[in-house]
């Protein structure tokens, strides 16, 4: 799996660098600043639209998938021998889950009698799960609201192709499109983080994370996500 994923992003970075050498840095300029415009409109929309998708199938389906990944780590951990009555044992039950560090960090800081007021919960087992299904729905909501923001946006791209092909312009253009296309990879690649840290939950991307972890070059780039930073930072 780690060369999978190692090969995957490599191959991204190739596939952009060559895609901007063809198109040129003005179109991928213009690309890149619908991306960052979508990112601004999408914190300005996401406090509605995530109250919104609460209220959706896609929240019940959320909680049901959680809910089941919970039970299931927790029965493994009984039968283990670890209970969650305790601080200590608690704090296991959540680090023997394989969650990205991240999510397993805040699920451990906000383990607080607060925290379970907010949620409407008086027992670990539901704060856990109540956690789970808000984080997952903020980075689910986050993630839908900037899918539709951005393919509205891209409908105003296209308006670069005169200037481009100018041939004072051309030269310097395909150059700086092979490193703003390098750039655009990576940003791709944060963004399948940010779609994979969203159904960790599910427990479907145990592989993968386990990849990441084993793989030092993979787990800094997942561990140094900006985007995930802001999204967590904001959400």
């Amino acid at each position: 799996m780690e060369v999978y994923l190692l090969g995957g992003m490599i191959l991204i970075l190739l596939v952009f660098s060559i895609m901007g050498y063809i198109r040129g840095s003005l179109k991928i300029l213009l690309s890149l600043g619908s991306l960052f415009a979508s990112l601004i409109l999408v914190f300005v929309v996401y406090p509605t639209a995530v109250s919104k998708f609460n209220n959706t199938v896609i929240h019940d389906v959320v909680e049901k998938k959680v809910s089941e990944y919970v039970d299931d780590n927790l029965k493994l951990d009984k039968q283990n021998g670890i209970e969650h009555t305790g601080i200590e044992g608690q704090q296991k039950i959540i680090e023997n889950m394989p969650l990205p560090k991240t999510i397993t960090k805040k699920i451990k800081e906000n383990n607080t009698e607060e925290e379970y007021k907010d949620l409407k919960v008086d027992n670990f087992e539901d704060y856990v799960k109540a956690y789970l299904v808000k984080e997952m729905m903020q980075i689910i909501s986050f993630a839908i609201v900037f899918i539709v923001i951005h393919a509205l946006m891209i409908l105003f791209v296209g308006l670069t192709r005169v200037l481009s092909k100018l041939p004072a312009v051309e030269s310097l253009d395909r150059t700086l499109g092979v490193i703003i296309g390098l750039f655009e990879g990576y940003i791709l690649i944060l963004i399948f983080c940010v779609v994979i840290t969203a159904l960790s939950g599910t427990g479907k991307m145990e592989p993968i994370f386990e990849a990441i972890n084993n793989n030092k070059i993979l787990s800094t780039i997942y561990e140094n996500n900006f985007l995930m930073m802001l999204i967590l930072y904001f959400l």
